[in-house]
């Protein structure tokens, strides 16, 4: 849980604000609270002494939703009383500097403004959602998943209050060269409507005639070279191939991390491990995370394309580290370094990235899918009944020298084309023994044969047996 939902850095605060938060998530659920429970929650919530606004913006809500009008609008004048204020713009920033906290701050003010939706509280709801909807994601979202739920919650609220009978509206845009119009109608008040403009112009020009409320809203996404980060986490990975003979077929990832921040520990923090190409994770080792110890503080992991995503319960000043591997599944040439990722799951901002690096022979390994060695195989002894009529034969040359103590027949024309790996230690490692065939073997028979596998019947294929 969120240590802000536990009242943030305030000890005193903790027990209030779950207090609150959980009341909230009753009422908001239509479950029947005793009167009696809602009285003593009433004077809980309350009571708590030099609260920050993250509290304040709460408490307000859940005393609003508990119906003491009176203590909420003290909150809320309070509230007002500590905003942030910028022409039509009107939100509300904690002490912890995240953008997400933010945004759950003032969608929860939000949702008391509109329970009491005085013309006055209406006029600051209207600030406050100019605020909110500049801070929507390219996807319609928000930082994290918390200050999303309540914020999207909040704006369909506002939506809904605001909305007017009829909806009729044409929209003009221009950005550069490219032009085009909208009609939005009372039939498909919820229908989003979307142009991609890759013209280089960085004007975008939008003129809206008729009646009815709608929003529009430009977004634009670019890269960074240097991207700043936090000082929240420490981040070290280890990366080590587990055979000695092909370093590249099989690593092991080691990640260790730490949590540095100002405050308590992260109580959910994920780190996203992107993958080289041409690899893949072990899912083996990576259920041994989460099974092995009782103790774990990996809660879980999903895979997603080229990347694995691992949710901590708790990541504190303690250093953790932990290790999976990952298979070589494909030969990539001209691998690049990849990226490991953490952040918590509340607060996005606070994260760091780390690049890790595989074995150097593993980024470029065009030699083992271009180089072709031929190989001469001396055959000693043949028998001398080979016969002349045989197509092999006429490829095989006889030689016999003085210096030379045995008969040698060498393969001249058909040579054998192997794809041999580039290691100095490969042949050092195998079995001089070792036997080479180049045809498939006898299926084997007796106790080393395939043995037949039984499977029970079901009780409806035991029946048609019977039958």
């Amino acid at each position: 849980m969120s240590e802000r939902r536990k009242g943030g850095t305030s000890k005193e605060n903790s027990t209030a604000t779950l207090t609150a938060y959980v009341i909230l998530s009753l009422l908001e659920a239509n479950i029947d609270v005793p009167k009696q429970v809602q009285t003593n929650i009433k004077y809980c919530i309350r009571s708590q002494h030099n609260p920050d606004k993250y509290y304040l913006a709460i408490i307000c809500y859940a005393l609003f939703k508990l119906n003491w009008n009176t203590e909420a609008n003290r909150f809320l004048k309070r509230l007002i009383a500590v905003s942030e204020q910028q022409e039509n713009l009107l939100w509300w920033t904690n002490k912890d500097n995240s953008t997400a906290t933010d945004i759950e701050i003032t969608s929860y003010v939000l949702l008391s403004l509109l329970h009491e939706s005085s013309t006055e509280n209406l006029a600051y709801a209207q600030s406050v959602v100019r605020w909110l909807t500049a801070k929507f994601g390219p996807k319609g979202g928000f930082k994290s998943t918390q200050d999303t739920v309540v914020a999207l919650d909040a704006l369909s609220r506002f939506a809904k209050i605001v909305k007017s009978r009829s909806l009729h509206i044409n929209v003009h845009v221009e950005a550069g060269r490219h032009k085009q119009n909208f009609t939005l109608q009372s039939n498909d008040p919820l229908k989003s409507k979307a142009i991609s403009v890759h013209d280089e112009s960085t004007d975008v020009n939008i003129a809206v005639r008729g009646e009815g409320c709608v929003l529009a809203q430009v977004i634009h996404t670019y890269y960074l070279r240097h991207i700043m980060k936090s000082e929240a986490f420490k981040l070290a990975i280890d990366v080590a191939p587990v055979s000695t003979i092909d370093q590249c077929s099989i690593a092991s990832l080691s990640p260790c991390l730490a949590y540095t921040g100002p405050d308590g520990p992260a109580n959910m923090a994920v780190m996203e491990v992107n993958l080289p190409s041409g690899y893949q994770a072990d899912r083996a080792s990576l259920y041994s995370l989460i099974e092995s110890d009782s103790t774990s503080k990996i809660k879980m992991f999903e895979e997603e394309d080229n990347k694995v995503n691992i949710y901590f319960t708790k990541v504190d000043k303690q250093l953790m580290c932990f290790s999976f591997n990952i298979n070589e599944n494909t030969e990539i040439e001209g691998r690049k370094d990849s990226v490991v990722k953490v952040f918590d799951y509340y607060r996005p901002e606070y994260n760091i990235l780390q690049f890790y690096t595989l074995s150097s022979s593993c980024y470029n390994r065009s030699d083992l899918l271009d180089r072709n060695f031929e190989t001469q195989i001396t055959i000693n002894n043949i028998p001398i009944s080979l016969s002349e009529s045989n197509n092999d034969s006429k490829n095989v040359t006889k030689r016999d020298t003085s210096s030379t103590p045995q008969l040698e027949q060498i393969i001249s024309d058909k040579c054998i084309k192997v794809k041999v790996k580039d290691d100095a230690t490969m042949n050092e490692k195998l079995n001089p023994e070792f036997v080479i065939m180049n045809n498939d073997m006898e299926t084997p028979k007796g106790m080393e044969a395939n043995m037949p596998t039984y499977i029970k019947p079901t009780s409806d294929e035991l029946k048609n047996m019977t039958t």
